[in-house]
C-alpha cells in the first residue's frame, strides 16, 4: 500500500489547520480591517471602473507565427543520396 505517504499527509493537515486558526485570529483581533482601509477599496474601485469603460479593439490583430522547431532528441545526419544499385539477375 502507499503507507509511506502517510507523514506527508499529516503534514499537510497539520499545516492547512495552522494556516487556518491563524487566519480566522487575525480576523478576529481586527488586523484585517487594519491591512485594508476603506480609502483604498474606493480608489481601487474607481480605478477598476474606469478600466471596464475604456473602448475595446476589435481590430484583430495577427501576430507572425514562428516556425516550430520539434527536439526530437536525436541528431540524424543528412546523407548524400547515391543512385540504387539494381539487383543482379536471378
Amino acid at each position: 500500500m502507499l503507507f509511506w505517504l502517510v507523514p506527508a499527509g499529516v503534514a499537510t493537515v497539520l499545516a492547512m489547520a495552522y494556516a487556518t486558526w491563524t487566519g480566522r485570529k487575525a480576523r478576529l483581533d481586527g488586523e484585517h480591517e487594519q491591512r485594508t482601509s476603506p480609502r483604498d477599496d474606493a480608489t481601487a474601485r474607481a480605478r477598476i471602473g474606469a478600466a471596464l469603460a475604456k473602448p475595446v479593439s476589435t481590430r484583430a490583430r495577427y501576430v507572425s507565427r514562428q516556425p516550430v522547431e520539434l527536439g526530437t532528441g536525436v541528431v540524424v545526419r543528412k546523407t548524400a543520396r547515391t543512385k540504387p544499385v539494381d539487383a543482379p539477375p536471378r
